[in-house]
């Protein structure tokens, strides 16, 4: 049984662009030559089931040692998931990245720290692609299934699967999954191919499925959340330690009402509310007792 699934993806923090600098401000340059400075951070949170909460964050550091190019996501992703490693042990079964994640020097990490991976591929130039795709078209799926979204929409998903596949720098061989979706939306078809690579060996051809749709809630119900609800487009301050100082006090913040949502209020996912209207009957409870006059203590 699968503990914790958690993924990788990378949110950028803005301040406006003459500001004061400081020695960890990321920069570009855009096309009309004006340098930008930004704060980035990677972030891994749990997806799946409820609540979504982030359990960790590394920001990326500035260009060093007259290198052209700030530290990148991956190198970024490889020290959160070693910091969270050291702190909290084994804090997942599997970790879900995205298609840049696709690299043998990322699976290697993972496996070090006693987890799988699950990487979605996109590329169709990479060798273990085209073998696979090759392979997979002489023979039919090894597995199918149906998933009723609703009484309007249904997905009929095929699978290959194929667990015997070299990666280059990389020791052990990983699986190859190509799925092949059927949408019908009412009188509507449409067809999705996907890919993954992963290290994992015995998890259904079904729940790898799942995890690989289930990436995205770190974008919807974290990302998302965090920067239209949370201002986590904007910096409050800038400091070298400010920018992360605020970064951890929103997502701190954001934990605690993902948990109170998910684990206080019985069937809140179930009877579809929505964390907004929550939040705002909150307020207006707050404001309500803020002005109320006791009574007693007016007579008195």
């Amino acid at each position: 049984m699968i503990k914790y699934i958690f993924g990788n993806n990378c949110l950028n923090v803005y301040f406006p662009r003459f500001a004061s600098t400081t020695p960890k401000c990321l920069t570009r340059v855009d096309k009309n030559g004006v340098i930008h400075y930004f704060h980035r951070s990677v972030v891994c949170a749990t997806v799946g089931s409820d609540p979504h909460l982030i359990i960790g964050q590394e920001m990326l550091e500035p260009k060093k040692d007259g290198s052209d190019k700030s530290e990148g996501e991956i190198t970024g992703g490889k020290r959160l998931i070693k910091r969270l490693y050291k702190d909290f042990h084994h804090f997942a079964d599997i970790i879900v990245a995205d298609a840049l994640y696709c690299k043998s020097t990322w699976i290697k990490k993972v496996l070090a720290i006693g987890m799988d991976a699950v990487i979605r591929v996109k590329d169709e130039r990479l060798h273990i692609v085209k073998d696979a795709l090759a392979l997979f078209k002489s023979r039919e799926a090894d597995n199918a299934w149906k998933v009723n979204k609703s009484s309007n929409k249904k997905i009929f998903v095929k699978a290959w699967d194929e667990d015997d596949f070299e990666m280059s720098n990389l020791d052990i061989k990983v699986r190859f999954l190509k799925f092949v979706e059927e949408i019908h939306i009412g009188d509507k078809i449409e067809f999705r191919e996907s890919w993954i690579i992963t290290a994992d060996k015995y998890t259904s051809s079904e729940t790898l499925w799942k995890i690989m749709h289930s990436r995205w809630h770190i974008e919807n119900n974290a990302f998302h959340q965090l920067k239209t609800e949370w201002h986590l487009d904007h910096c409050f301050l800038h400091s070298p330690t400010g920018v992360e100082t605020v970064l951890m006090f929103i997502i701190l913040a954001f934990n605690l009402m993902q948990l109170y949502f998910f684990r206080c209020i019985r069937d809140f996912r179930k009877n579809k509310m929505l964390q907004i209207d929550f939040v705002e009957d909150m307020r207006d409870d707050l404001i309500r007792i803020y002005n109320w006059v006791n009574p007693i203590l007016e007579s008195t």
